[in-house]
């Protein structure tokens, strides 16, 4: 899931902190989470991250997780 984030930071320019109120975490987890100093292991978690982050469903399915609930705004 780090790769995710760096990957959400490096071309969307999004912050730590924006990324963290997307996905119902604080600024220090996400930065733990980038600099693998913590993984993210449970469904749920990684559910709160594919929702607050939009991910298409292509890319949640290799999470192995379903389908997006509903569109991005």
């Amino acid at each position: 899931m780090g790769a995710v984030f760096r990957y959400v930071q490096q071309y969307s320019g999004a912050s730590q902190a924006r990324i963290a109120a997307a996905v119902g975490m604080t600024q220090a987890r996400v930065n733990e989470i980038i600099n693998r100093r913590r993984e993210v292991s449970r469904l749920d978690v990684y559910e709160r991250i594919a929702d607050g982050l939009y991910m298409p469903d292509d890319a949640r399915h290799l999470l192995g997780l379903a389908a997006g609930r509903g569109s991005a705004p």
